[in-house]
């Protein structure tokens, strides 16, 4: 999954979320000026909130998924999966397994780490390479004249 497809699907989701939100505000509200009764409120509160956990799961699953295949690309660890550590938790609504917030930040912050060092490290051979160029076309300068 490259960065643009993971910002897309990323936000693609939280629209779906507050599109969820204001659809539910909406409900409630006329469900409030109809005088429904209250287990009716409360049952469009739940579904709401069940419709909202979802969302949020597939969003933390999808950031979960980035991270890893990010810090595989650049071929550092992740942390090994066991389901009674605390880098791994399971989904309350699918099931399947995720990074939990702390290992996700530190993972996050390795990858980051990473990518600066390598950064760094074409930015001093491009400034090698932009010194040779000019000292060469330097040295052709005074040759010439």
């Amino acid at each position: 999954m490259n960065l643009i497809s993971y910002r897309w699907k990323l936000r693609k989701l939280h629209r779906s979320r507050a599109k969820t939100v204001e659809a539910y505000k909406r409900l409630q509200d006329n469900a409030r000026k109809e005088n429904k009764a209250q287990d009716e409120l409360e049952s469009l509160v739940h579904e709401e909130m069940f419709e909202i956990d979802m969302i949020d799961d597939d969003i933390e699953s999808l950031e979960s998924r980035f991270l890893i295949e990010s810090a595989r690309k650049l071929i550092l660890p992740i942390p090994e999966f066991k389901t009674d550590g605390d880098a791994w938790v399971e989904s309350r609504i699918t099931g399947r397994y995720r990074l939990s917030k702390n290992a996700m930040t530190e993972v996050r912050t390795v990858v980051r780490k990473e990518r600066k060092e390598r950064r760094e490290g074409m930015i001093m051979w491009l400034v090698a390479l932009t010194g040779l160029v000019g000292a060469l076309s330097g040295l052709l300068a005074v040759w010439k004249s």
